[in-house]
This record gives structure tokens, C-alpha cells and sequence, in this order.
């Protein structure tokens, strides 16, 4: 696909994996011989609609990242401890322009070439666009005492992965107003931002492969998926 607007990709890499343990940060940590963010980064280099990518990172880690050597990779910023403040960082650095920015996290490294061109045209369609996977299982509710307080109707609960596609000029009124709010902090994801100026939100049907590498059990899991891939098990 050759997209008739630009496509930008913003990646926030810039967490310090508390969660995962250890003293490098897990998006830097070599998965069969790569690291986990290099395989995100390949992803998006690869894609021939997307022009450019900034990605922001640790600031120990900049000059690795632009070692990597990938041509579209033409922003390297300081992140922050917190993701949006990271994506701001990172949004900010990219000239204005008339298309869409992907925000895609850095330790989601399967997400494919179809899922990124299907978000990005509906973000362009539609002004915003984010991908999700229906919620299979039974959700509960529960209180503040851990006793079930409502069983919401699971067909209408889907679970937000990224990219998250945007028009440029939608994403960055989002981030402003949320900084001029003082809420940034409170942001999870990029959809919530636009949400809060009640802009409408395409849901683009992800893929259950596309994970977030968040524990050590993730982390073998992802391993395991590489070498089912290389054997050409999947």
C-alpha cells in the first residue's frame, strides 16, 4: 500500500520496566539476539506508507537507539518516567504536517503491516482510530470490599492495543489541553486524550499476537512465538 497522505509514527520507549525486574529496561533486552524495541522499530521502518518515526527513550540509550541505523528514524528524544509525557516529548519533536501520527508502544513488536495500514487510513477516514480486541471471557466489577458489583455485558468491553491513529493536528490539541489541565498523568493510552475533548474514537479489530511485553512470562511468550515464526509454525 501506498498511502496518498503522510503517516508519522511516534514510539514511547522510554520506561524503566519496574515491573519486569532487572537493571536494563525490558524494551532493550535482546529477544533472539535483538532487542525488543529494534523489532518494533523494523516493523514501522519496513512499512513503506509510513515517512518517518520519532521515538523517545531513556536519555542513557539515545545514541544506541540511533545507532540502530533505520533511514526514517529521524527523531531520538529524551523520554520521561510517565508514557504521555514520553509521547509529548516525542510528538512535539515532529514537524507540523497534514496526515496521521501512530502512537505505537515500543514492546509491542508483532503488530503487523495490515493491522498499522488499517488504523492509519481509518484515523485519516475518521480523524481517530485505535486498534482493539474484543473482550472474550466474563468481566466483573467488583467494589471497593472485592465483592462483585456488576457484570457488564462483555460485547460491548473491547481491550485497547496500539498503534492509535491520529489526524497530527487532533492529537496535539489533545495533548495541550491535557498539559493545560494538568491530567497528563492520568492518561493511559492516547485515545483517552481525544476522548476528553469529546471527539469520536474508531475501533480497528486488532490481532490477540499484537501483546504488550509487561512480565518476564510475556517475555517467554514472545521468545517462544519468534521461534514458532522462524520454523514457520505460525
Amino acid at each position: 500500500m501506498t498511502a496518498d497522505f503522510k503517516v508519522k509514527a511516534v514510539i514511547p520507549a522510554s520506561g524503566t520496566g519496574t515491573r519486569f525486574g532487572g537493571k536494563t529496561p525490558k524494551q532493550f533486552l535482546p529477544i533472539c539476539g535483538e532487542p525488543i524495541l529494534k523489532r518494533t522499530l523494523e516493523v514501522y521502518e519496513s512499512c513503506s506508507f509510513v515517512d518517518e518515526i520519532a521515538v523517545s527513550v531513556p536519555e542513557g540509550y539515545i545514541e544506541q537507539v540511533r545507532g540502530y541505523g533505520f533511514n526514517k528514524l529521524k527523531h531520538v528524544v529524551k523520554g520521561m518516567s510517565a508514557r504521555a509525557d514520553s509521547v509529548f516529548a516525542a510528538l512535539k519533536a515532529i514537524d507540523p504536517f497534514d496526515g496521521v501520527v501512530l502512537v505505537h508502544d515500543g514492546v509491542r513488536l508483532f503488530v503487523t503491516e495490515e493491522l498499522i495500514k488499517s488504523v492509519a487510513c481509518e484515523a485519516y477516514e475518521h480523524g481517530a482510530a485505535i486498534a482493539a480486541v474484543p473482550i472474550l471471557e466474563t468481566v466483573k466489577l467488583a467494589d471497593k470490599n472485592g465483592l462483585v458489583a456488576d457484570t457488564p455485558d462483555r460485547k460491548m468491553l473491547w481491550r485497547a492495543q496500539t498503534p492509535q491513529g491520529f489526524r497530527y493536528g487532533m492529537i496535539l490539541r489533545a495533548y495541550e489541553q491535557a498539559a493545560k489541565d494538568g491530567v497528563l498523568h492520568e492518561a493511559t493510552d492516547d485515545s483517552y486524550l481525544v476522548e476528553r475533548l469529546g471527539l469520536p474514537v474508531r475501533l480497528v479489530e486488532g490481532d490477540v499476537l499484537n501483546m504488550k511485553i509487561t512480565s518476564k512470562q510475556d517475555f517467554l511468550l514472545a521468545e517462544a512465538l519468534i521461534i514458532s515464526k522462524d520454523k514457520g509454525r505460525i
